[in-house]
């Protein structure tokens, strides 16, 4: 599993910025082998069920994994990652063709932490990924993204 995320040329960008963050060199973990789910993986429990829970319930149990610690959504075919926990906040990879209807739907680039500092995800992570708003069609993004994966 490791070898397929870290040779998918499209997580390259997010997983340099992850590891950055953590400073781990655990790439992957799955599920249950990673940090305690939804109080020790360094994001906010509600973050871990909304990504987990209600995005991961359309796609096989090996989809849920922990990249540098944090909970996360990827094709175990295609190492593509999809949805990542981001502290309070989750991101999510859109398919070009829908960028502008997900923002409409008030998925955003950036965000300013409680602390002042701000994130532009799709800067960090790479174009098209953006911080999910809860919103009922980030179900659809998800699998459109999974379904569409490739190296």
């Amino acid at each position: 599993m490791r070898n397929y995320i870290e040779k998918n040329r499209k997580n390259k960008k997010m997983l340099l910025a992850k590891s950055e963050i953590k400073n781990s060199s655990q790439v992957f973990s799955s599920e249950n082998e990673g940090p305690e789910q939804y109080c020790g993986a360094g994001s906010h429990p509600d973050v871990v069920q909304r990504v987990w829970i209600e995005l991961g319930k359309h796609f096989p149990k090996e989809s849920k994994c922990h990249i540098f610690g944090s909970p996360a959504l990827y094709n175990p075919q295609t190492g593509l990652i999809f949805a990542i926990c981001n502290g309070t906040r989750y991101c999510i990879r859109i398919p070009e063709s829908r960028l502008e209807e997900a923002k409409d739907f008030g998925l955003m680039e950036s965000t300013t932490w409680s602390g002042g500092a701000t994130t532009n995800v799709s800067e960090e992570y790479g174009h098209g990924w953006l911080f999910g708003a809860w919103h009922d069609k980030e179900e659809e993004f998800c699998k459109e993204m999974y379904e569409s994966s490739a190296f």
